[in-house]
């Protein structure tokens, strides 16, 4: 990450081209992941700061119900095990799904509870998932209002 920063206009540099329109993305620092939403596709990328051919590979492609309008990554601590995560979201809905994709996506809020109907009867902007407590077990949900 450090390098692409010291020198952002070298003459290697290499556009995404399917990156166009994209509405939000997300960068994890230290494994340099790239995930780029456009409407309702997340696109995942490894990017690379040594010399290669080219300056990124494509990973996958997640194919989202909605369009997202929040995208973030983090290291959190599943069964004292490191992984990294990628939180996404769209209107009432917040989505994690683990980067190596040994598990499906699991939905932050209980479809199940009907104390949550309100957001399925009316959508809520997502705006950001907060990993908190002492060891980030438990996550805070911000959403643009209730």
């Amino acid at each position: 990450f450090k390098t692409l920063l010291e020198h952002p206009l070298a003459s290697n540099d290499t556009k995404i081209i399917e990156t166009k329109n994209a509405t939000t993305f997300a960068l994890h620092p230290s494994s340099l992941i790239l995930c780029v939403a456009i409407k309702n596709r997340i696109l995942i990328y490894q990017l690379f700061s040594s010399a290669r051919p080219f300056h990124y590979s494509f990973l996958r492609e997640l194919n989202v119900v909605q369009n997202v309008t929040y995208l973030d990554l983090s290291t959190i601590k599943i069964n004292q095990i490191e992984q990294d995560v990628l939180w996404y979201g769209y209107p009432s809905t917040f989505i994690a799904q683990r980067l190596d994709q040994q598990c499906p996506s699991v939905s932050l809020l209980r479809d199940e509870d009907p104390t949550l109907q309100f957001f399925r009867d009316r959508p809520i902007e997502a705006l950001r998932v907060v990993p908190v407590g002492p060891s980030n077990n438990e996550l805070l949900l911000v959403f643009r209002e209730l």
